[in-house]
């Protein structure tokens, strides 16, 4: 690739961070290292994904993957204009058992622009399919996308299938926008005070870590929606926390290995920053 990466303040954390736990089964629980965003000189945060960073167990799963898109829209009686992969395995760090296959497809349609989810898991690997309508006059050169939608396609999402549509897209700026978990942290929170289940606690660990570790990325010059990079930058800011913050993380990837009490207090302290 021909951009530079952005080391920034935080650049030693990209190959000497690392959380180590004691204990009967975790040790050096973050055994893969995070990466922050190129920013250009304009201060524009530049797409760091590239088809040759892909795993080779994710880069096998592809046309499947596609082919369950095409599948969708045509019992829908919709286009299929374009999928993308995004996420960590689009970056090169993706982590057998731990990493998300974020994938996300856009469909010509005329109806409003809105976002669904495919209800689809495939096993071994946890597929999110995310599915975005794109109404037909974009091909007119008006955009209709949402622009929380273009930031992650211009940014995080690599094309493996139909027209990019990336270089048509605004330049997005290093800034808190870029963090959207702290716009769903608020009912995320809400979602596992209500209902307590492992699905709920996950999805708020991360939104929480990215959230809080995230903004104050951002304010120091750097970008990443890495867990690993978020949390030091965590344990930066707010050293007296540490041990709450590396809960975080630890109770994100290995839920089973602390107790709930544990967690909760984690959880409480973190959404006060």
């Amino acid at each position: 690739m021909d951009a530079i990466w952005r080391v920034g303040p935080y650049g030693h954390y990209v190959d000497q961070y690392r959380l180590t736990y004691t204990g009967n089964d975790i040790v050096n629980v973050m055994g893969f290292t995070g990466r922050f965003f190129p920013v250009n000189d304009q201060g524009m945060v530049l797409n760091p994904t590239h088809l040759s960073l892909v795993n080779h167990v994710v880069t096998v799963q592809l046309p499947s993957i596609i082919q369950t898109y095409q599948n969708y829209f045509d019992k829908q009686g919709l286009q299929l204009h374009s999928v993308y992969l995004r996420g960590s395995a689009a970056r090169g760090l993706f982590t057998s058992g731990i990493s998300d296959v974020d994938t996300l497809a856009l469909a010509e349609s005329q109806e409003a622009v809105r976002w669904e989810t495919v209800p689809i898991h495939t096993q071994p690997l946890r597929y999110n399919f995310s599915v975005e309508w794109i109404r037909s006059d974009w091909f007119t050169g008006k955009s209709h996308l949402h622009p929380r939608v273009c930031q992650i396609i211009k940014t995080q999402a690599l094309p493996i299938w139909g027209t990019d549509i990336r270089p048509e897209l605004p330049e997005v700026p290093l800034s808190t926008d870029l963090v959207l978990e702290r716009k769903w942290l608020s009912t995320d929170y809400q979602a596992f005070v209500r209902h307590k289940t492992p699905a709920n606690q996950a999805q708020l660990l991360k939104t929480l870590i990215r959230a809080k570790g995230g903004s104050m990325l951002v304010q120091a010059r750097a970008f990443t929606p890495d867990l690993d990079l978020c949390v030091a930058a965590m344990v930066d800011a707010v050293p007296a926390h540490k041990t709450h913050w590396q809960n975080l993380l630890q109770a994100y990837l290995y839920p089973s290995s602390l107790s709930k009490k544990v967690v909760r207090k984690a959880i409480e302290i973190a959404m006060q920053l």
